[in-house]
């Protein structure tokens, strides 16, 4: 099979990282697996890595997704596996045509025997039913339409190639992808022009992935005989973005390569504030600070900005299962979802000013929901963890596969979603079926309200609310500056259950004997709000712990 070929520069050589991989389908599985460099399954898949290298028949072949790194003589009896897996789900279908559960799940098994065309056509009639309903539809039909282009370059077919990954792009501008494989293929073409627009395109619908096409750009913008226009491209950037920490470290490689190392360094040092971590960056300072000849006032500001810096490769975190990779990803290898990868940011700059973190909890029907809209009427960024909950085991998700896989088919409605009341009977009456469900949802709950919490930096709020139901009972009380708890009478609150939820007495008791108790969060409390009373008397009280709040973070 022939290999593709720009000028003087293959398209298609092995993917090392995102950043760098000329074809961009699914890159190789990071350094930084779960569990640390020493983790199995880590070394398994480095190693596995190395013999597709070694295996194939040109080394310029492209990468896209490793696998789970089994050995070679586990190949018949996954392979058989896979064969009744398939035969099991196909044999759902055909009963039950719509159930979007066994459907999903179909979806992923042809996945993961890069079976695309297959996936694609389970995936649309999947959007088919969902009517509209399930935005992510058409984010993954445009992402296995990009990797259907990607298997077409591999067998050299590749005007086809080409129409397959603009059609990716027309079903959803956000693929990312796409505008790198199709401007890679316009290039290979003749046509750096086109593959200019390509690259360019992606940076105006994607802007937070618009550094994946730098090093496409800078190159390609030189065969132009227009080198300036990359730095004008940056500058873009960052005047749309004065964060965008990986436009000023590009233009400062840029300059720096052209032996304009002060203005490189101004960059870099600007860099700086928005990811102190970053080992790219330190990294381009040490080299432009030698070619300097290391002068000692560069050299102690450089210091004083890094004092207490730690280093790190480029961290990248999957939203859903808090998979941990050194690269960006399209699809996670642990969960296979789709573009869930976001770069983690590991603390925020010294001085930057940031919300003060502030859990709301209590007992169930302690009037939480009330308390929290009272903050939210008084200016206060809120979040709720419970629906935050409700979108991890969201029909296709991996949560609620794992819930599926953990309390078996029953707890789903005949439409693939999750029966809520049925799975609340089940985990209510067993504490070891509640920890497990817990184990599923909560590690997604807390990476989303991480995220958000980062994301209020330098928005100028005091503080900001996190509803959090059960934040005692998972332990995260140390992740928060401060804790309010509602709390009322123990009759008032089982009253409030029965009514609320439509629960019989033993029932209300039940799941109210499932939480901590009521006493024991008080205690461990810094604010407590009272709901006995009147809607008056519960906001007034809102409104003085607000106050107290929003001065003591001031202060």
């Amino acid at each position: 099979m022939g290999t593709l070929q720009a000028p003087g520069r293959p398209l298609d050589r092995p993917a090392s990282s995102a950043r760098n991989a000329p074809l961009h389908a699914r890159p190789q599985l990071p350094r930084g697996q779960p569990g640390g460099p020493g983790d199995r399954g880590a070394d398994a898949g480095r190693q596995h890595g190395d013999r597709r290298a070694r295996d194939s028949d040109d080394p310029r072949q492209p990468v896209s997704r490793q696998r789970s790194g089994r050995p070679r003589d586990h190949a018949a009896p996954v392979a058989a596996a896979a064969a009744g897996s398939h035969q099991a789900r196909t044999g759902v279908v055909r009963l039950d045509p719509k159930n979007r559960y066994a459907l999903v799940n179909l979806q992923k098994l042809y996945e993961e025997q890069d079976q695309w065309a297959d996936a694609l056509r389970i995936r649309s009639e999947i959007a088919r039913l969902d009517g509209g309903r399930h935005p992510e539809d058409r984010q993954i039909l445009a992402f296995l339409t990009n990797e259907i282009g990607t298997a077409r370059v591999r067998n050299g077919d590749v005007n086809d190639a080409g129409r397959t990954f603009t059609e990716a792009i027309d079903i959803d501008p956000h693929t990312a992808p796409a505008y790198l494989n199709l401007g890679d293929v316009r290039e290979h073409q003749g046509n750096t022009a086109a593959a200019v627009e390509a690259w360019e395109s992606l940076a105006r619908e994607v802007p937070d992935r618009a550094h994946l096409a730098f090093d496409r750009l800078e190159r390609a913008y030189a065969q132009l005989g227009a080198p300036r226009r990359f730095a004008e491209f940056c500058q873009r950037l960052i005047a749309q973005n004065p964060q965008d920490w990986r436009a000023r470290l590009a233009l400062g490689r840029h300059l720096a390569a052209q032996s304009r190392q002060r203005e490189a360094l101004q960059l870099l040092f600007d860099a700086l504030p928005n990811n102190p971590h970053g080992l790219a960056i330190h990294q381009q300072i040490w080299q432009t600070l030698s070619a300097l000849g290391l002068e000692p006032a560069l050299v102690r500001r450089y210091m004083a900005l890094t004092s207490e810096a730690v280093f790190y490769l480029d961290p990248h975190i999957c939203t859903r299962c808090r998979y941990r990779s050194t690269e960006l990803l399209w699809q996670c290898p642990q969960c296979h979802e789709w573009n869930t990868f976001v770069e983690e940011r590991l603390s925020p700059a010294k001085d930057s000013p940031t919300a003060a973190r502030v859990g709301l909890t209590g007992g169930i029907a302690t009037g939480k929901s009330h308390v929290r809209a009272r903050f939210e009427a008084l200016g206060v960024p809120t979040i709720d963890a419970d629906t935050l909950a409700r979108d991890a085991v969201a029909p296709g998700s991996a949560g609620l596969r794992d819930v599926v896989r953990r309390f078996g088919a029953d707890v789903l409605e005949a439409d693939g979603t999750l029966n809520r009341k049925k799975l609340g009977t089940v985990v209510f009456a067993d504490p070891q079926a509640r920890h497990d469900l817990e184990n599923i949802v909560h590690p997604y709950v807390r990476e989303i309200t991480d995220r958000w919490f980062a994301s209020l930096m330098g928005g100028g709020a005091p503080f900001a609310i996190a509803d959090i139901p059960l934040l005692f009972e998972a332990g995260r009380e140390r992740d928060f500056d401060a804790v309010v708890v509602t709390a009322c009478e123990p009759a008032t609150q089982l009253e409030r259950l029965m009514k609320r939820d439509g629960l019989s007495r033993d029932e209300a008791a039940q799941r109210i004997a499932a939480q901590w108790p009521l006493d024991d969060k008080i205690a461990r409390a810094d604010y407590v709000i009272r709901t006995d009373g009147t809607f008056d008397d519960t906001n007034r009280q809102v409104d003085a712990a607000a106050s107290q709040l929003q001065s003591s973070s001031v202060g």
